[in-house]
């Protein structure tokens, strides 16, 4: 008979000795975290406490089955920054699915400190663990996924194959796209004019009072941001298995108007897949648009047209371009962007999932506070951006 099913929690205490993890029989190592993900937990700006839970872990025995990570964070709810843990990693794999441990982590994760912090949000949850969140009555928003091509191989690749045919079929779709980038290329000069793109290492610290207006409109809730967390965010890793040949690339840029002063920012991210998306594209490199906010959306200090997002969309690609990306994601849920974005040759490509939970009387408790209209975030949140 299965021995019954344990859980444990891990501190950030526990995460910076290590002597819990390693009372585990845990050939897999499916408790444990890379020492990247760990440094980068440890040096989280905004975590809470040395007592704060990082990780729930299931067990059978002394033997792992199951865990999920938490990573403390923060997001502004009503102008006032309010503290959150983002789910990450929930992982059992599938020969022990059966001890449903996925579903009783998840259930617990709202038990383990709701004083501390009463709001759950896992971000960018896959198709697979998506029906379980919806059945413990998780709330669910979403962001839609937008795709544009650079490069067709890939592609094309996947429906005629690789030889005569296929590579046949990338050179005309290539021509397409190629004329396709000269048109942005044209509106983009004209849209952009005035504002110049500058890529640094860190965020200046004298913007964080900018950092902490609100670039979502009337959205009840929004992501907090802080010079302290962007840098953090940009430079850390979770993978360990990243290979040297296709380095995970994030960029920070500043973007400036024509006297030199900072009216936004954005970060983007190049990350190589050898298998993309349930549709087995081979061997693609997807540049993304993980965060952003404007300081100026008026444009009265650029004397450019009012930016917004589509200002950020254009901007953000040339600097992709020239990461030699195959396709260029942007995740939103911003109307007057998506309808760019149709005009502008993205289709769309599915749907970023997040599910909240909030503990009672906590600051999103209220249901019109789970309206998704009332909710602004960005693809950097959680641990998307890792």
């Amino acid at each position: 008979m299965a021995e019954p099913l344990k859980f444990t929690v891990v501190t950030r205490a526990d995460l910076r000795d290590g002597k819990l993890h390693a009372t585990w029989d845990d050939p897999q190592r499916l408790g444990s975290m890379s020492e990247a993900k760990r440094r980068a937990m440890l040096d989280n700006p905004l975590a809470f406490s040395d007592s704060e839970p990082v990780q729930l872990v299931a067990l059978q025995g002394n033997r792992p089955i199951g865990r999920i990570d938490l990573i403390a964070g923060r997001i502004v709810v009503n102008n006032k920054p309010e503290p959150v843990f983002w789910g990450s990693a929930l992982m059992v794999p599938e020969e022990h699915r059966a001890t449903l441990a996925g579903a009783y982590l998840v259930m617990r994760l709202p038990t383990l400190a709701p004083a501390l912090c009463p709001t759950l949000v896992a971000h960018g949850v896959s198709q697979m663990a998506l029906p379980l969140y919806s059945k413990l009555k998780w709330s669910h928003l979403t962001l839609r996924r937008m795709i544009v091509l650079r490069r067709s191989r890939s592609v094309v690749e996947r429906f005629l194959g690789a030889g005569p045919l296929g590579k046949i079929g990338t050179l005309a779709a290539d021509a397409g796209l190629l004329v396709h980038r000269a048109l942005w290329s044209a509106y983009r000069a004209i849209a952009t004019r005035g504002l110049t793109v500058e890529r640094v290492d860190r965020m200046p610290p004298e913007l964080d009072a900018k950092l902490s207006q609100s670039s979502g409109g009337e959205a009840a809730v929004r992501p907090f941001r802080s010079a302290a967390w962007i840098d953090w965010a940009r430079r850390s890793k979770f993978d360990a298995d990243e290979k040297p040949s296709h380095p995970l690339t994030r960029e920070l840029c500043l973007v400036r108007d024509r006297r030199g002063q900072i009216v936004a920012y954005f970060i983007i991210k190049s990350k190589f897949f050898p298998i993309a998306t349930h549709r087995g594209f081979k061997d693609l490199t997807l540049g993304s648009i993980q965060d952003w906010m404007i300081f100026d959306p008026a444009g009265s200090s650029s004397g450019a047209r009012p930016i917004d997002l589509t200002t950020i969309i254009l901007l953000a690609s040339r600097e992709l371009a020239r990461l030699n990306v195959d396709a260029i994601e942007v995740c939103t849920d911003e109307k007057p962007a998506l309808r760019w974005m149709r005009y502008a040759g993205f289709i769309p490509a599915g749907e970023m999932h997040i599910m909240v939970k909030s503990s009672p009387g906590g600051p999103v408790a209220a249901a019109e506070m789970l309206k998704p209209e009332n909710w602004q975030l960005r693809p950097a949140d959680g641990d998307n951006m890792f």
